[in-house]
C-alpha cells in the first residue's frame, strides 16, 4: 500500500453547485503538476451535485467525496481540514477555477521560500501580475488585510488596494501542519465573513509568508454573495461575525487592536449601506437594538479622534454618519446613505 501523502491536498466544498461543479474539478485534474489529492465535500444540496462528485470520484483517484447533511460552508471546510494530507492545503469554490498551471507555480515559489501561506493573484480583480515575489510576516498580513488603506503599503509598494487578494482563502496555499498546530478552523458560528476571520487566525499564526504576483484563480461573483444579502438575516449574520471580531479586541495590543476596530467599524457600514438600499422594517429594530450595544458603541466611540479614510471627502462623509450614530441619529445615517447610493447609480448611467 503507498503511504506516500500528496503535496497538496485541494478542499472544493459545493452546495447546490451542480451547474459548475464538474468545471472546478476539472480544473484541478488538468493541473500540470499532479501530486495532489481534491476533497470535494458534497454539503447538503438539493440539486444533484453529490451525483456529480461521485462520478469523478469512480473514474479518479485522486478525489475523495464526503457528504454532510449539515449545511455550512465553514463546516464543509472543517470536514476537508480533518481529511487532508497533503503538506499543503489549497481551498476552491465550487463557482470558481483554478488556471492550468496554478499547482506548479505554487509549488515551485514553495519550495524557493518555504512559506508557512503562500498568496496568489485573482484573474478578475485589479493586480498588476509580474514574476516578483514579496516577503511577508503575519503581523503585517493581519493588518493589511483588516485596515489596507493604513497597512497594505507594509507589504509592497504602491497605492494599489487590494485586500480581496489579503481576505479571500483561495489562490492561496496553507502549511497544514501550522493549521494543525495553531488549531486554525473555520467558525461554524458565522456564514458572513468566514473567509476573514479564518485568515486573521492563519496570518496570526503565520512566520513566513510570500505573495506572488500572478493571476492563477478565477473569482466568479454570484448571487448569493454578501452584497446581494438583505433582511433580519443579514443583519444577524453580521452582528454574529461582528461579535467575533470585536471578542479579540482585549487580547491584541495597540496596532493590531486598531485594525480589528477598523473592520469592526466597516461591518457596521456594511450593515447600514444594505438597510439603506434595500429598506426591510423588520430589519430597521434590529440593528437599532445592535448599535445601542456595548460592542458596538465601543467601536463607534473608538473613532471620535482618527482619520478614518484618506480621501478627504470619504472622510468628511465617515465622520458625518459617525457623529449621527453617536446622537443616535439613525434614521438620518439612512437617509444619507439612500441618496448617496442614488446619486451613484445615477453617475453611473450618465458615463
Amino acid at each position: 500500500m503507498n503511504e506516500t501523502k500528496p503535496y497538496f491536498s485541494v478542499i472544493l466544498p459545493v452546495y447546490n453547485g451542480a451547474q459548475t461543479l464538474s468545471r472546478a474539478i476539472v480544473s484541478i485534474l488538468a493541473q500540470t503538476f499532479s501530486d495532489y489529492e481534491l476533497l470535494v465535500i458534497e454539503n447538503a444540496s438539493e440539486d444533484n451535485s453529490l451525483d456529480i462528485a461521485k462520478a469523478y470520484e469512480k473514474s479518479f483517484d485522486k478525489v475523495r467525496v464526503f457528504h454532510s447533511r449539515q449545511k455550512g460552508v465553514s463546516k464543509a471546510r472543517n470536514i476537508g481540514l480533518d481529511n487532508a494530507s497533503g503538506e499543503y492545503v489549497v481551498f476552491l469554490d465550487a463557482d470558481d477555477f483554478y488556471m492550468p498551471n496554478a499547482l506548479k507555480t505554487m509549488r515551485v515559489a514553495i519550495e524557493d521560500e518555504d512559506p508557512d501561506i503562500l498568496i496568489a493573484a485573482f484573474t478578475n480583480y485589479a493586480s498588476n501580475e509580474s514574476e516578483r515575489r514579496v516577503r511577508a510576516n503575519g503581523r503585517d498580513l493581519f493588518l493589511a488585510m483588516l485596515n489596507p488603506l493604513r497597512y497594505y503599503s507594509r507589504i509592497v509598494d504602491g497605492s494599489e488596494v487590494n485586500e480581496f487578494l489579503l481576505r479571500h482563502q483561495c489562490a492561496k496555499a496553507y502549511r497544514r501542519k501550522m493549521l494543525l498546530d495553531s488549531q486554525v478552523r473555520f467558525n461554524e458560528a458565522c456564514s458572513m465573513y468566514v473567509d476573514l476571520i479564518f485568515n486573521e487566525a492563519a496570518y496570526s499564526s503565520c512566520t513566513n509568508a510570500v505573495l506572488i504576483f500572478k493571476k492563477l484563480y478565477q473569482y466568479n461573483h454570484v448571487s448569493g454573495s454578501i452584497v446581494n444579502r438583505t433582511g433580519p438575516a443579514f443583519i444577524k449574520d453580521a452582528v454574529a461575525a461582528f461579535g467575533v471580531l470585536v471578542s479579540q479586541l482585549d487580547s491584541l495590543d495597540g496596532e493590531r487592536s486598531d485594525a480589528v476596530l477598523f473592520y469592526a467599524f466597516m461591518v457596521i457600514m456594511q450593515m447600514l449601506k444594505v438597510q439603506a438600499n434595500a429598506p426591510i422594517e423588520a430589519s430597521n429594530s434590529m440593528l437599532e437594538a445592535f448599535l445601542s450595544s456595548v460592542d458596538a458603541q465601543r467601536v463607534i466611540c473608538s473613532f471620535t479622534d482618527r482619520e478614518l479614510h484618506p480621501n478627504p471627502a470619504v472622510n468628511d462623509q465617515l465622520r458625518c454618519i459617525l457623529n449621527m450614530l453617536t446622537n443616535n441619529d439613525i434614521p438620518g445615517v439612512l437617509t444619507l446613505l439612500s441618496n448617496a447610493g442614488k446619486s451613484r447609480t445615477r453617475s453611473k448611467k450618465n458615463e
